[in-house]
C-alpha cells in the first residue's frame, strides 16, 4: 500500500514548502515543491499534485493509493483511465492498482484564472509559446501568460548555477512578453527512481500544474512528438488530459508539428536566438554542448532552416563533410532522423543528408543485428530444453 499523507505548507520570507510523506512498502518517502513566497496564495490545498506523482510509482510496485485527505473527483476518475492504458502500452511492468481518498471534491477557483504553458527553453517550448502567446492566440482565455521552469527535472536539483542563468534569462523573456515566469522546484524525479523519466516525466509535469489548481485554468504540456508517433513516452496527446482536475485542464500541445516545422516556425523570432536551450546531458547554463545527439539535431535542424548563425547557444556545427553523426539508438531518435533527412532533401542539402541517410542505415543495421541475435538466443533455449 502506498499512503499519501496529508499536504504540510512551510513558508519562510523569501519561499513555500509544500510535502508530503508518501509511505511505500519500501519505505517512507517526503515529496516536496518548493515556490517563491509570492505565489504562496496560489496553491492547492488538495492532495492532487501527490497523487499524480506517485501514480506511475504505485503501477510499478503493484501497491494500491491510500490518500490521507481530499483530490479531485476528476482526477480520481481520469488516473483510472490512465492507468488501463499505461497498463496496455507495459502489461508485464505496471499494473493497475485501486486509488482510494478520504473525500472528494472540487478545488475552490481564483476569480482570475490564468493559462499557463510548461517551458523548458527549448524547440517545443518555444514553439507552444510563440503559438499562444499575445496576438498569435486569437481565442479568448487562451493566451498564455505564465511560464512554468521547473527545477529537478532536465536540469539535475544540484545544479544551481545552471538553473539560476536559466531562470533569469526566462524571467526577462516573460517580461518581455508581459508574461510571468513561476519558478519551481522539486524532488519528485529522484523520489520515484523505480520508473524510467521518459515514462514518468507526464505525471512530474501534471503534479506540478496541478499544484496551481486554483490559479491556472489549462496549463499547455509541449508535445514533443507528432500525432503519428506509435510508441509510448510519458507525455503524450492520448493521455495528458486524464491527469487534469476540477479546475486545471492539462492541454497537449503542438502534437500537429514536427520537429522541423517547429523549428522553421521559431527560427525567425528574435527572442529565442539567444535563449534556446536544448542539452540534457551536458547542461551549463544557457550553453549547449554541441556533441550530443539533441544538440546534434537541433544544430542540423537550425541549419537546414538557414537559421544557424543567429542562435549564440550553439557551438559552431562541425563541416557536414566530416561529421559522423551517432546512429540512433531509440525510436524516437530515429523519428526525429527522418524528419531532418525530408527537410535535407527538399533543400538539396546532398551533405547533410549523406550524413543523416549513414546514421539511420547504421541504425537499422543495430536494429536489424540485435533482433537476431535475441531470435538466436530464444531458439537456443527452446532448441535445449526441448532436449533436456
Amino acid at each position: 500500500m502506498i499512503r499519501v499523507g496529508p499536504a504540510q505548507i512551510e513558508a519562510s520570507d523569501d519561499r513555500v514548502v509544500v510535502s508530503s510523506h508518501i509511505e511505500t512498502r519500501s519505505g517512507g518517502r517526503e515529496l516536496w515543491f518548493r515556490v517563491p513566497a509570492r505565489f504562496a496564495g496560489q496553491i492547492n490545498r488538495h492532495l492532487d499534485p501527490f497523487v499524480a506523482a506517485v501514480v506511475l510509482l504505485a503501477m510499478r510496485t503493484g501497491e494500491d493509493i491510500e490518500v490521507e485527505g481530499r483530490i479531485s473527483s476528476r482526477l480520481a476518475h481520469g488516473i483510472r483511465e490512465y492507468q488501463r492504458i499505461f497498463h496496455s502500452w507495459f502489461p508485464a511492468e505496471l499494473q493497475v492498482v485501486s486509488l482510494g481518498a478520504e473525500s472528494y471534491g472540487e478545488i475552490a477557483r481564483d476569480s482570475a484564472q490564468r493559462e499557463a504553458s510548461f517551458f523548458s527553453g527549448g524547440v517545443d517550448s518555444f514553439f507552444t509559446l510563440i503559438s499562444h502567446c499575445g496576438e498569435n492566440e486569437s481565442i479568448p482565455n487562451y493566451a498564455i501568460n505564465s511560464l512554468l521552469f521547473v527545477h529537478g527535472f532536465d536540469i539535475p536539483l544540484e545544479d544551481e548555477s545552471t538553473y539560476g542563468i536559466a531562470s533569469r534569462s526566462y524571467t526577462d523573456l516573460a517580461a518581455e512578453l508581459d508574461i510571468e515566469l513561476v519558478p519551481v522546484s522539486t524532488n519528485l524525479r529522484k523520489l520515484t527512481p523505480e520508473v524510467s523519466w521518459e515514462i514518468s516525466h507526464g505525471t512530474g509535469l501534471a503534479a506540478v500544474a496541478l499544484l496551481f489548481s486554483p490559479v491556472f485554468r489549462r496549463a499547455y504540456v509541449p508535445a514533443t512528438f507528432g500525432f503519428s508517433a506509435t510508441f509510448p513516452w510519458g507525455s503524450d496527446f492520448r493521455v495528458d488530459h486524464l491527469l487534469s482536475n476540477d479546475a486545471t485542464e492539462l492541454v497537449h500541445d503542438g502534437a500537429h508539428a514536427s520537429r522541423m516545422a517547429k523549428i522553421l516556425t521559431i527560427s525567425g523570432w528574435k527572442p529565442s536566438f539567444d535563449r534556446l536551450r536544448v542539452c540534457w546531458e551536458n547542461p551549463s547554463g544557457l550553453r549547449n554542448c554541441g556533441r550530443c545527439d539533441k544538440c546534434l539535431r537541433t544544430m542540423i535542424g537550425l541549419e537546414l532552416a538557414g537559421a544557424r548563425e543567429r542562435y549564440t547557444t550553439f557551438p559552431d556545427l562541425p563541416d557536414p563533410r566530416a561529421l559522423v553523426f551517432p546512429a540512433p539508438k531509440k525510436p524516437y531518435q530515429l523519428a526525429f532522423m527522418c524528419d531532418l533527412l525530408t527537410y535535407a532533401e527538399q533543400a538539396g542539402r546532398r551533405d547533410i543528408e549523406r550524413v543523416l541517410r549513414d546514421a539511420i542505415r547504421r541504425a537499422r543495421w543495430n536494429s536489424w543485428r540485435s533482433t537476431f541475435r535475441n531470435t538466436r538466443r530464444r531458439l537456443r533455449y527452446a532448441i535445449s530444453s526441448a532436449i533436456g
